[in-house]
């Protein structure tokens, strides 16, 4: 019977210890054939380990014996595991060892070695004290210890590596194409590229859309620049007709409810009523059924304001058939049912151009006395605006209070408002945080009439104000020298163009101000961005939406992180909304292969 040894089989040590007292284990793979025909069945393996020829007694009584099952030629042991004598750490040591199989009493031929594998364990139980100081010391190692060709003495002498040749990319080799994956929110377009490549690469644009989400893999083909930044060339955004019921949409207020989402309250001029709509989702791509909020008589006309009070949308607003200014709370965090309204100020004409703001915790309202012609304040006495104290006048000189925008500036409420009888921009600010008493109001800009449809913001910590010069026919804005706005900086013209500025509003975006505005001459709605963090320059004028005559009573916020105005579209009398698609450049960090 011929028996051919597991030569195809393999050693391979699957354990070692940190300690050098700790025996070893073994896993052995072997092959039997007798006659060239695979063994199957079980038989009595012994195993032994000798060194140079001799057997060695590395087990208890030299030779270790276990049954062993073989199938198909094929069996595998774990030598040294419990029930079989165990190996001792002194097998590995600098000299050879070989594995001695016996199958069935009748040894295989030839015996196999245990090679690198196995003294891959042995730096883990060198003994305490064996590699001392001086075997670390300089010098220690030599250039005859070294392997041929491997590092020699003269690679790591001081100095041959410098930093420099650290810091340099990969300069050899070459790449027939790379992969750069990427993602952009709410946009799809093209790639530019900057700096330009050191030669025309082939490049392919792989992206998939879904929700105005687009993200995708960009293959280059060709040299790579270290660096380089590229940013989306977008598409100009859509408007979407946000409610065609009959002629609505005017006197619109854009605000983001407590969820992010878009909501909108605005004038039902067919049914004479105060309408809101909110949108489905943050980007404002999909909007739910308006609701009626106030069908009473004539009511919503000449201003609605919307902001979010304690968790849910509320609305300011004008009751033009009985002359009052009202107020009205939703009971649910997304405006699907609202409260009864409330009439805060009934003494007289009162309640034009209604601009609601949360003033330390309760909501409250600047707005224009018919009546008296003054500019005036009120509080509500609670978070949530059920009851409200009495109306304070702000300013009572001559005839002044159109337009009144408010805001919280420097922890107090502050007003922007136009004065009639001088044709000034003029400023207020409380004195205190709750409203109850009010510095003297300060004229802004003076020159000519100047200061309808102000708006106003902290624009770098300090106030500011957008608003239409009719004298110069164009747009304006000026911010104050101080976080308070007791002195004013020289007002900018924003955009000269003819007839330009009405129904402006004023945001924050990505830390410059930004305004969007109706265009009256071209029937369009526009968009304008500072070039500066305090509003000094301005960019060129975009024209957002120009289909038709729009953009009447827009109203500006930041949705989602892009700007986002509601609008009155005269063509259809539609109230429509567009959200910006407007994306920095960035960088992307690239180390590539020159070809």
């Amino acid at each position: 019977m011929k028996i051919q040894p597991g030569v195809a089989g393999c050693l391979l040590l699957i354990a070692t210890f940190a300690h050098a007292q700790v025996p070893q284990l073994i896993n052995y793979q072997g092959r039997i054939t007798v006659g060239g025909t695979n063994v199957t069945g079980s038989g009595q393996f012994q195993f032994a380990l000798v060194n140079t020829g001799a057997l060695q007694t590395y087990w208890s009584n030299g030779v270790s014996t276990v049954s062993v099952t073989v199938t198909k030629g094929l069996y595998s042991v774990l030598l040294g595991d419990a029930g079989m004598n165990a190996i001792p750490p002194s097998v590995f040591t600098n000299s050879e060892v070989w594995l001695r199989v016996w199958f069935d009493g009748q040894q295989l031929i030839p015996d196999q070695r245990i090679a690198a594998v196995g003294y891959a364990m042995m730096g883990a139980n060198v003994p305490d004290g064996v590699i001392t100081s001086n075997k670390l010391a300089d010098n220690a190692v030599t250039s005859a210890k070294l392997a041929p060709g491997a590092v020699t003495a003269a690679n790591i002498a001081s100095g041959a590596i410098s930093a420099a040749q650290l810091a340099k990319p990969p300069q050899s080799g070459s790449i027939a194409s790379s992969t750069l994956a990427f993602s952009f929110n709410r946009a799809e377009g093209s790639v530019s590229f900057s700096p330009a490549f050191s030669s025309s690469p082939i490049v392919t644009l792989s992206m998939e859309t879904t929700n105005l989400s687009l993200v995708g893999s960009l293959f280059l083909t060709g040299k790579t620049p270290t660096n380089f930044s590229f940013w989306a060339t977008l598409p100009p955004a859509v408007p979407l007709s946000v409610d065609t019921a009959g002629n609505v949409g005017f006197y619109t207020s854009l605000a983001t409810l407590s969820n992010g989402w878009p909501a909108i309250s605005y004038f039902d001029n067919s049914n004479r009523a105060l309408k809101y709509v909110r949108a489905n989702n943050a980007d404002g791509t999909s909007w739910d059924l308006p609701v009626s909020v106030d069908t009473n008589t004539i009511v919503g006309g000449y201003s609605t304001s919307l902001a979010v009070v304690n968790s849910n949308p509320a609305i300011s607003y004008y009751d033009i058939a009985n002359g009052d200014l009202k107020y009205v709370r939703a009971a649910d965090l997304l405006g699907s049912y609202w409260n009864l309204p409330v009439s805060v100020d009934t003494a007289g004409d009162v309640g034009c151009y209604a601009s609601l703001v949360v003033v330390n915790g309760n909501p409250a309202i600047s707005y224009f006395d018919e009546s008296n012609r003054d500019l005036k304040y009120v509080r509500a006495n609670d978070v949530n605006g059920t009851s409200w104290g009495g109306g304070v006048s702000v300013d009572t000189t001559d005839f002044v209070g159109l337009h009144p925008s408010m805001a919280v500036i420097n922890g107090n409420p502050a007003i922007s408002y136009f004065d009639i009888t001088n044709g000034d921009l003029k400023y207020v600010r409380a004195i205190d945080a709750n409203g109850t008493s009010w510095e003297t109001p300060i004229s802004v800009d003076t020159n000519g009439s100047v200061g309808w449809y102000p708006s106003l913001v902290m624009v770098n910590g300090n106030p500011a104000i957008s608003y239409f010069s009719p004298t110069q026919v164009c747009l304006k804005y000026v911010r104050a020298n101080d976080a308070s706005g007791t002195s004013w900086g020289t007002p900018v013209f924003v955009d000269t163009s003819y007839y330009v500025g009405l129904y402006n509003s004023l945001v924050m975006f990505n830390s410059t101000p930004a305004i969007g505005y109706y265009d009256t001459d071209n029937g369009d709605l526009k968009f304008v961005r500072a070039t500066d963090t305090n509003g000094a320059s301005w960019g060129t004028p975009i024209s957002v939406d120009t289909t038709g005559t729009v953009g009447q009573s827009a109203s500006m916020k930041i949705i989602n992180g892009q700007p986002a105005i509601s609008y009155y579209d005269t063509n259809g009398g539609d109230l429509k909304f567009i959200q910006a698609r407007d994306y920095s450049p960035f960088t992307v960090n690239w180390i590539g292969l020159e070809p």
